[in-house]
């Protein structure tokens, strides 16, 4: 998996310094997913955010799009600029 290291010289200089050979392990490490008992898929917390989300987020659309009072950005003409 590892290609061979090529500085084998330079780490008993390293080691002098305090800096380790670092340690490569080829074998596949295997992780097992153990999913939490203490916690119930979905909690009263969850159904309350997304409520409030469902609730609020087409709510304030109207609100953020209409864009009152609307701002009127002043033209500057030519001859205002000299």
């Amino acid at each position: 998996m590892f290609a061979p290291d090529r500085i084998n010289a330079i780490w008993p200089i390293l080691r002098i310094i305090s800096i380790p050979r670092p340690y490569y392990a080829c074998e596949e490490l295997v992780v097992i997913l153990v999913p939490h008992v203490n916690y119930p898929a979905v909690s009263g917390y969850r159904i309350l955010v997304s409520k409030v989300v469902i609730a609020f987020g087409p709510a304030k659309l109207p609100v953020d799009m209409s864009d009152c009072p609307r701002r009127q950005i002043p033209s500057i003409g030519h001859s205002q600029l000299s």
